[in-house]
């Protein structure tokens, strides 16, 4: 029989322990969880070790009660992982701001560029250039997500009866 996950409260004991793997595995245990407090999210953000605030970013991903500018706070962390992990979070949020998004799709990182990409999927607001940069980018990812964003563009393009 497997291990039960741990409790809200076991989890917010965890990230205050010593061990940075410890607080790791707790930060990771709260992806997903709907029954995680926001304060545990916060407390995981503050925290020295990289892996647990880039797993509190994930966490804030599909996070309606976690302000855009906590998350935007991060993206240009010195940190690439933590980076990353912020514009992941950005891909639930149709509030990110277009001009952070083109920034990005203008990184050296492929991954950050990626996750600018996906962050536009879904939004009718996308500048048509940020699809052309992103069909033209040199990782194979980048234009595969700049043609799922292209979508609801060239929907909005056709001739209206």
């Amino acid at each position: 029989m497997g291990k039960t996950a741990p409790t809200p409260e076991e989890i917010r004991v965890t990230l205050n322990d010593e061990a940075p793997l410890k607080r790791r595995y707790a930060m990771e245990l709260c992806i997903g969880r709907k029954d995680i407090a926001l304060e545990v999210v916060y407390l995981g953000l503050e925290d020295t070790d990289e892996a647990v605030r880039s797993y509190a970013l994930i966490t804030c991903a599909k996070r309606d009660d976690v302000a855009l500018d906590t998350i935007l706070k991060f993206v240009d962390d010195e940190d690439p992982c933590i980076r990353q992990a912020a514009l992941f979070a950005c891909q639930w949020r149709k509030d990110t701001p277009l001009e952070l998004l083109g920034r990005c799709l203008g990184d050296d990182d492929a991954t950050i560029r990626l996750f600018a990409m996906g962050a536009c999927i879904g939004r009718e607001d996308v500048p048509p250039d940020f699809i052309r940069k992103g069909m033209s980018d040199e990782d194979e990812r980048v234009r595969y997500a700049a043609f799922i964003a292209s979508l609801p563009i060239r929907g909005s393009m056709k001739a209206k009866p």
